[in-house]
């Protein structure tokens, strides 16, 4: 059985596994603890390489920030990332176009990476 050495904080100090109860520990103010223990926060979701258009108009949108990319977009008269932004079946995270959007949205990688997971979770 696993158990876990607390100290007078009730801080985990260690895990270990025993058979039968674990021996006294060494300092007055520790003691073992037998399962079950708290379970390891979840794992944080993977941020997607790439969404689908649909996905990140749809999170845009959601996020009120569709207008500010599509002006953006608009800026730059390239016709190839017009087109794009309006044709592709997918939008990849590491794209320059996303590179530039996230910069004239003024976010960060972490909140880039929070839309693109939430855009992922959207389902047509």
């Amino acid at each position: 059985m696993r158990y876990a050495l607390l100290n007078v904080a009730d801080e985990v100090l260690r895990y270990q596994e025993f058979e039968a109860q674990p021996p006294d520990p060494v300092g007055k103010d520790w003691r073992w603890v037998a399962d079950p223990l708290p379970d390891p926060p979840p794992a944080l979701p993977a941020v997607p390489a790439e969404v689908t258009n649909f996905q990140a108009r749809a999170v845009l949108t959601s996020t009120g920030q569709l207008a500010a990319v599509e002006a953006y977009i608009a800026g730059l008269a390239d016709p190839v990332a017009t087109a794009a932004w309006e044709y592709a079946g997918v939008i990849a995270r590491d794209s320059p176009l996303v590179a530039g959007a996230q910069a004239a949205l003024a976010l960060d990688d972490a909140a880039m990476d929070d839309l693109f997971i939430a855009a992922a979770a959207i389902v047509a």
